[in-house]
């Protein structure tokens, strides 16, 4: 009896070639992460002072097939990316007992607040004994004004507290977040929008959620338009505003305005009006009706 062939389609294929090409490319993430821990055994021994010079032994000691495939750059990249999650993981839990002291803080007294992880937590590894509990809370109403405004931005991003790294967030995301050098208290905020926002696509997620919180961004200082004198968005359609440190709309009219001053035949006019012509079209602007 002859064998009826399956009926595959287009959509079918795509669908599973997506899903492994995906598979593919936060395993080499995977990877980048588990490498650079592999290195932080060494760098943690303390018998190097610049991460650099530990990466170029490491790599003269690697097989030649393992060197054509790699960098030490991109060695000291990864230990950097491991490093970064490990330092932000410790954060992340001391910022859950900040929390959590927050919360016990609530009730009269944290000797009688054993239900909250803290008190729980404190009690059981005998870290603090039980009469301890209140000078703890005497120290935490000293600081109660500045508490309470940590306490609002983690109750709003308190899904940023609990996350399981690869799973809660991915790997790609968790090296975009390293990337993007997103620092102390917005890592929280990070992983929380990562999570409320799992069905979008990454390039997404790094666009409007990641790469806002940069550090790196943060750093860089404010430009302004220097016709109207606002500050510009420099995630505004893709433009870097440091080369053209105008609105598009001042551009349009400063382009206009030079028009009209040069003779109407010269080449220089010529030139502007062609540019005023992209800048009409690429930005779907209106031009000055004649």
């Amino acid at each position: 009896m002859e064998r009826v062939k399956e009926i595959v389609t287009v959509s079918e294929i795509a669908k599973e070639v997506s899903r492994k090409v995906i598979a593919m490319v936060e395993d080499k993430y995977r990877h980048r992460y588990s490498i650079g821990k592999t290195l932080y055994k060494l760098w943690e021994t303390g018998q190097y002072r610049s991460k650099r010079r530990m990466c170029e032994e490491v790599y003269r000691e690697m097989s030649i097939d393992a060197q054509k495939e790699v960098s030490i750059g991109d060695l000291r990249n990864w230990l950097c990316f491991y490093q970064y999650w490990k330092d932000k993981i410790e954060w992340i839990k001391k910022l859950r007992i900040v929390y959590d002291i927050i919360r016990s803080k609530s009730c009269s007294s944290l000797e009688q607040s054993q239900q909250y992880p803290l008190a729980k937590y404190m009690l059981d590894n005998g870290e603090v004994d039980p009469g301890e509990l209140k000078k703890i809370e005497e120290t935490l109403l000293k600081f109660s004004g500045s508490l309470e405004r940590v306490h609002e931005f983690l109750e709003e991003y308190k899904d940023g507290l609990f996350f399981t790294p690869g799973e809660d967030v991915n790997w790609r995301l968790m090296w975009h977040i390293y990337w993007f050098s997103i620092d102390r208290i917005r890592i929280v905020q990070a992983i929380a929008y990562v999570k409320r926002n799992k069905g979008m696509s990454n390039h997404a997620i790094i666009r409007q959620y990641i790469a806002p919180l940069s550090k790196r961004r943060g750093l860089k200082k404010m430009t302004y338009c220097y016709s109207c004198g606002e500050m510009l968005d420099d995630m505004s359609k893709g433009i870097d505003w440091n080369f053209f440190p105008h609105h598009i709309t001042c551009m349009k009219e400063d382009l206009e305005r030079a028009i009209k001053r040069l003779p109407k035949y010269s080449e220089e006019r010529g030139i502007l009006e062609l540019l005023l012509e992209d800048l009409i079209s690429r930005y779907n602007l209106e031009g000055e009706e004649e």
